[in-house]
C-alpha cells in the first residue's frame, strides 16, 4: 500500500504504525514550518513493512528522522530534503539503514556548513547502489561544504553504481568517485566548473553533464553513453569526446546561433544519436558508419532539422549506411520523406533499409504507401510528389474536422515499424 501525505505530517505521524501493509510513504507538499524544531518526536513505532520514504518538499524534521530510524531494518529507498545543519544527524542515522539500496539527499537553504569535521562512521553498507545529492552552492569556493559527507560515504558506500550530483564536486568528492570500483553512471548537471585533477573511472559507462569541458577532467576508457545538456558549441568536441561512444544525446543551448558538426573521427562506433534542438542551432550530418538510430526533438513547431535530414540522406545516403530508425519528433515534408525512403529502401545494396519512422500522425491517404516503402516494396499507384507536397498535405494535417481522429489515433500511428516476416 502507498500513502501520499498532503497535509501536516505532525498530525498523521503517530498513527502510521497502524498501517501494517504500508510500503511507500510520499509527501506531496510541505505544510509544516521550515524552521528546525527542537521538540522530540512523538512517533513510538513505525509501519512494519515500509520500504520507501520520499519526502518531496517536506523538510527533514524529528518525526521524519524517528520514522526512518524505526523502519531502518527493511527500508530500501530514502529520498529526503534536508538543511546543511542536519548533516550530523543524518550521518548518525545512515549506519542503521543496513538494507538501503537508494539514497537521495536534497539540501535546502544556503547557510554555510560548519567547519567542524563530520563524524565518519566505521561500518560498510554494501547494498547501496544509487546515490543522489542535490543542493545549491552560492560559489565555487563553497564546494568543500560536502566534504564531510563524501568522507563518510567513502566508508559507508563502496559499492555504489549510479551517482547523481547537481553541484561542482571538490577534490574529496572526486576521490570518492574514483574509489568506487563498480561505478557505472554519473549525472552532474551543474553549470559551474571546478578545477580538480583528472579522475580515472575505468568502469564508467554512462555520463550526463552540462558542460563539455568536464570531459577534460574525466578519464573513462569504457564510456559508451554520453548525455550533454545545454551544449553551447562543438569547438572542443573532437578533443574531449571518448572514442568508444555508442549512444550520444545532445541538448543544445539557445544562447547563440551555431552549427553542430559531429566529428566522425572519434564517433566511428556511435549507434544511437539524439538531439533536442533550440531554434538557433543547426546540425550538419557527417559520416557515421554504425549509426542505426536518430531521435530529434525541438522547442519550436517547424521541423527544419527533420526536413534537412531527409534532404541530406537523399543526396548522401552513404553518410549513414547502417541507419534503420528515425524519430522525427514532429511532422516533416511528406514529399521529402517519400523521396528519401524510395531512394534508400528500393534497390540499394550499399545501405541498410530504414525500417521504422516516428511522426505525430500519418494521413490515411498515403499510410499504406509509406508502409510499403518501409518494407522495401514499391507501389505503382503510390502518391505523386505533388500530392505529397506541403501545400497539398496542409489541409490533411491542419483540418479542424480531423482533430478527433488525430487524438484517438495518435497512440497507434505515432510510429510505423516494419519487420520482415
Amino acid at each position: 500500500m502507498d500513502i501520499t501525505i498532503e497535509e501536516s505530517f505532525t498530525d498523521i505521524a503517530p498513527a502510521l504504525s497502524s498501517f501494517t501493509s504500508l510500503s511507500t510513504l510520499r509527501f506531496e507538499r510541505n505544510n509544516d514550518p521550515i524552521q528546525r524544531s527542537s521538540r522530540k518526536s512523538i512517533i513510538s513505532a513505525g509501519p512494519p513493512h515500509l520500504k520507501v520514504i520520499e519526502s518531496g518538499e517536506k523538510v527533514y524534521c524529528p518525526d521524519l528522522g524517528r520514522l526512518t530510524t524505526l523502519t531502518a531494518p527493511h527500508l530500501l529507498s530514502l529520498n529526503v530534503r534536508v538543511t546543511f545543519s542536519d548533516i550530523e544527524e543524518i550521518l548518525s542515522i545512515l549506519p542503521l539503514l543496513t538494507t538501503l539500496q537508494s539514497l537521495g539527499l536534497a539540501f535546502y537553504g544556503m547557510e554555510k556548513v560548519s567547519d567542524t569535521p563530520s563524524m565518519v562512521p566505521h561500518i560498510v553498507m554494501p547494498r547501496l547502489r544509487m546515490l543522489s545529492i542535490s543542493g545549491y552552492i552560492p560559489s565555487v569556493e563553497d564546494v568543500t561544504s560536502f566534504d564531510g559527507l563524501f568522507a563518510a560515504f567513502s566508508v559507508l558506500y563502496p559499492n555504489v553504481t549510479n551517482v547523481s550530483l547537481t553541484f561542482p564536486i571538490s577534490n574529496m568528492g572526486a576521490s570518492y568517485l574514483q574509489s568506487l570500483q563498480r561505478l557505472e553512471s554519473i549525472i552532474n548537471t551543474t553549470s559551474k566548473l571546478q578545477d580538480y585533477s583528472q579522475i580515472f573511472l575505468p568502469t564508467l559507462q554512462g555520463l550526463e553533464i552540462s558542460d563539455l569541458e568536464y570531459l577534460q577532467f574525466i578519464q573513462a576508457p569504457n564510456l559508451i553513453n554520453l548525455r550533454m545538456v545545454g551544449m553551447k558549441t562543438n569547438e572542443h568536441l573532437e578533443q574531449f569526446l571518448p572514442c568508444k561512444l555508442q549512444s550520444l544525446e545532445i541538448h543544445t543551448c539557445h544562447e547563440r546561433a551555431t552549427t553542430l558538426t559531429l566529428p566522425s573521427t572519434v564517433l566511428a562506433e556511435l549507434k544511437r544519436l539524439s538531439f533536442k534542438f533550440h531554434s538557433k542551432v543547426h546540425w550538419a550530418l557527417t559520416s557515421l558508419p554504425l549509426l542505426a538510430s536518430i531521435h530529434l526533438s525541438y522547442d519550436i513547431s517547424i521541423n527544419h532539422q527533420g526536413n534537412m535530414l531527409c534532404a541530406q540522406l537523399i543526396y548522401r545516403p552513404e553518410m549513414c549506411p547502417s541507419l534503420r530508425e528515425i524519430d522525427f519528433g514532429n511532422y516533416v515534408e511528406w514529399d521529402l520523406l517519400f523521396i528519401m525512403l524510395k531512394q534508400r529502401n528500393l534497390g540499394r545494396k550499399d545501405v541498410s533499409r530504414i525500417e521504422k519512422i516516428s511522426v505525430p500522425f500519418v494521413p490515411f491517404a498515403f499510410r499504406q504507401s509509406l508502409l510499403d516503402l518501409l518494407l522495401g516494396r514499391e507501389r505503382q499507384d503510390g502518391p505523386s510528389n505533388t500530392v505529397l507536397s506541403l501545400e497539398e498535405t496542409r489541409e490533411l494535417i491542419c483540418d479542424p474536422s480531423m482533430c478527433v481522429t488525430f487524438v484517438s489515433e495518435r497512440h497507434y500511428f505515432n510510429e510505423i515499424k516494419v519487420q520482415d516476416a
